[in-house]
C-alpha cells in the first residue's frame, strides 16, 4: 500500500468515527466557549465574510445552492456548510460548490481530534468547527450556514450572522423540536437575531404567526416570499419560467429561487434577466428531484417528511410517473407520506435498503397493502424498466442509489 492510499484509508477510517459520535448537541454558549479559547471565529482583522444563517424543514439544501449560484454569478467566493451529504461526508463543507479534498479534511481533522474526543463533541458540531478551520483559512467572502436540528439549540445558531433565512415549517423532527406547526416555528424562530434582517419563505399561517411575532420582539426587519408574489414574478418573466418548466425544475424550487433572490437583494445585490436565466438553465442539487433518465422518466427526490412529500406531489403533473419505489426511515411518518403518493402515482413499492435507521418494512407493508423489495432488486428492475418511475422518502436512500445507478 503507497503513501497515498494508506493517507486515504485513514481518512475514511476518522469518518466512519465521526459518524457513529451522534447526539445531542452541547448547550450554545459551550460552543461559544470552545471557539473564544481556540481563537476560532467566522470574522477576523483581514476577513470580514457576510455570513447568512438557512433553516427551515425542507429547501434548505436547494436555497443554499441558489444563493451559493446568485453569490457567484457576482464574481464571489462562497462557502458553505450543509448536512446531510448524499455520497461523501466532504460534501457538507465546500467551496464554490466544491467538496474540500478528503486529504485536507483529514488533515482539520487531526489537528482537532484530541480536543472533539476530550470534549465529547458530537458529529455535527465537530463538522461545523471543521467549516470554521477551513472557511478561515480559505477566507470566502460569503459564508451561509445550514442548521441541522430546528434553530434556538442548533449548533450553527453559536455564530453571528447579517442574514436569517427561514424556508418552510413543517412537521419533522418533533422528538426534538416539538409536537406541532406552532412549536417547530417557535424552535426555528430562534435563528433570528436582533435588528438583523430575516426572510420567510411560503409556509403554513399559523407558523408564520409565530415567528412574525418573535421577529416583532427582536425587531428583525422580515420580508416574505409569497404564492402571490411567486406568480407574478414567473409571469413577468416568461423566458425564465420556460426554462424552469423545460428542466422539469419543480414548482418547489421556483419558491426557493425567489427567496434567494430576494435575499440577495436585500444584500444589495441585483440581477438581470440573462444572467437569472443562465443560473436557471445549469441549476443542479443532487437529490432534488434529479432526472437520472428520460426515457422511460427516472426521478429521484429527496422528500422525507410530509411537508416535503406534499411539496413533490404539488409538482407533479397528472400521470406523470407509474410507480414510486419508496423507503423511510423510522422517525418519519411513514404512512402519512405513503398516502399522499397514493393520490399521485398508481403503484407504491417499498423497499428494503442498508441504514439501521429504516422504518419496518414488513409492518408498513401490511398496515398500507404494499409489496416490498431489497434495494438490489430495485437497482435491477430500473435497469429494465419501461415504466416511469419515481424514487423517495429518504435523503440517505437517494444518496445511496445516486451513488449506484
Amino acid at each position: 500500500m503507497n503513501k497515498q492510499t494508506e493517507k486515504i484509508r485513514q481518512a475514511n477510517e476518522h469518518i466512519a468515527w465521526m459518524e457513529n459520535k451522534k447526539g445531542r448537541n452541547h448547550p450554545l454558549s459551550t460552543f461559544r466557549e470552545w471557539m473564544k479559547k481556540a481563537g476560532l471565529s467566522q470574522r477576523s482583522e483581514d476577513w470580514n465574510p457576510i455570513c447568512i444563517h438557512v433553516a427551515g424543514t425542507n429547501g434548505k439544501g436547494s436555497l443554499c445552492r441558489w444563493l451559493s449560484d446568485l453569490i457567484m454569478k457576482k464574481g464571489k467566493r462562497v462557502g458553505v456548510f450543509t448536512s446531510p451529504h448524499l455520497i461523501s461526508h466532504t460534501e457538507r463543507i465546500q467551496i464554490d460548490q466544491s467538496p474540500i479534498d478528503l486529504l485536507g479534511w483529514d488533515q482539520i481533522f487531526n489537528e482537532s481530534k484530541d480536543f472533539f474526543e476530550k470534549n465529547e463533541l458530537t458529529m455535527f458540531e465537530m463538522d461545523l468547527w471543521m467549516s470554521l478551520v477551513y472557511f478561515s483559512q480559505t477566507k470566502p467572502d460569503v459564508i451561509i450556514m445550514e442548521t441541522g436540528l430546528g434553530g434556538q439549540r442548533d449548533a450553527t445558531t453559536a455564530l453571528d450572522y447579517d442574514l436569517c433565512l427561514i424556508t418552510n415549517i413543517g412537521l419533522d423532527h418533533m422528538t426534538y423540536l416539538g409536537n406541532t406547526i406552532e412549536e417547530i416555528a417557535q424552535a426555528k424562530a430562534g435563528i433570528l437575531i436582533e435588528n438583523t434582517p430575516a426572510g420567510l419563505g411560503r409556509m403554513d399561517a399559523s407558523a408564520k404567526k409565530v415567528i412574525q411575532k418573535q421577529a416583532k420582539i427582536k425587531k428583525v426587519p422580515l420580508f416574505e416570499v409569497t404564492d402571490e408574489q411567486v406568480r407574478q414574478f414567473f409571469s413577468k418573466h416568461p423566458q425564465l419560467d420556460r426554462i424552469f418548466r423545460e428542466r422539469m425544475l419543480p414548482d418547489y424550487q421556483k419558491e426557493n429561487f425567489i427567496l434567494a433572490l430576494e435575499a440577495m437583494k436585500q444584500l444589495g445585490y441585483g440581477y438581470d434577466d440573462p444572467e437569472l436565466q443562465d443560473l436557471a438553465s445549469r441549476f443542479f442539487w443532487p437529490g432534488r428531484f434529479t432526472i437520472l433518465k428520460n426515457d422511460p422518466l427516472i426521478a429521484a427526490d429527496g422528500a422525507h417528511n410530509p411537508h416535503g412529500i406534499r411539496a413533490l406531489c404539488e409538482s407533479l403533473k397528472p400521470g406523470e410517473f407509474d410507480q414510486v419505489y419508496f423507503s423511510v426511515l423510522a422517525d418519519k411518518q411513514a404512512i402519512t407520506m405513503i398516502e399522499l403518493l397514493k393520490k399521485k402515482v398508481p403503484s407504491i413499492i417499498l423497499v428494503d435498503f442498508d441504514t439501521p435507521r429504516i422504518a419496518d418494512l414488513i409492518d408498513l407493508s401490511t398496515q398500507c397493502s404494499l409489496p416490498v423489495c431489497s434495494y438490489e432488486t430495485m437497482l435491477e428492475n430500473l435497469k429494465k424498466t419501461d415504466q416511469n418511475t419515481l424514487i423517495c422518502g429518504s435523503l440517505y436512500f437517494v444518496g445511496d442509489l445516486l451513488r449506484d445507478f
